[in-house]
């Protein structure tokens, strides 16, 4: 997968993982007066089979944000593995269309 791409959908994971931690999306009004907000970004880089990938992490004002996909302190990205899900295609089907031992 190309470099760029790869930060893209990383960087926008990223930032699916702070709109669920927060409860809102960005800008949305619905976000001000809550307490916890987004306060910027910060620099992190990511060693792969590509070289380094310098990606953006989000941050909240109460610094309780712990990403999943790219994990406070991992650096190198080995054992990431990104799949292409159809839009339109539910969580739940597309677990069950990966999971190895599904009966149809």
């Amino acid at each position: 997968m190309p470099k760029e791409l790869t930060k893209a959908i990383l960087e926008r994971a990223l930032q699916a993982e702070m709109t669920d931690l927060l409860g809102y999306e960005k800008h949305d009004p619905a976000g001000r007066h809550r307490g916890n907000t987004r306060n910027g970004k910060s620099q992190k880089t990511l060693k792969g089979e590509f070289g380094e990938l310098e990606l953006e992490t989000p941050r909240d004002r109460q610094a309780t944000f712990d990403p999943k996909i790219v994990a406070k302190g991992q650096t190198p990205l080995d054992g990431l593995r990104l799949r292409a899900v159809p839009r339109g295609v539910s969580r739940g089907h597309a677990r069950r269309r990966r999971t190895p031992d599904r009966a149809d």
